[in-house]
């Protein structure tokens, strides 16, 4: 089967607003468990994928104003 003339290749389906809920809710998680086992650099990846996720999640935004703290206190102290 061919395609019509100027036809867009398929692209990916935009999330619904559920499976977004859930993949911020995920790397939320993944941050948290990242900062509470001192890993400040994975902390802060997932705090910024959250945030790319969703720009007004206001967990995210704190999450990762601790996460950078934290590394730059322990970046300090080498």
């Amino acid at each position: 089967m061919g395609q019509r003339p100027g036809a867009q290749e398929a692209q990916p389906s935009k999330p619904s607003p559920e499976e977004l809920a859930a993949q911020v809710r995920q790397s939320l998680a993944q941050a948290k468990t990242a900062m509470d086992g001192g890993k400040y650099d994975d902390a802060i990846v997932g705090y910024r994928k959250a945030l790319q996720l969703d720009p007004n999640n206001s967990t995210a935004r704190e999450g990762l104003a601790r996460a950078q703290k934290a590394k730059a206190a322990e970046d300090a102290l080498r």
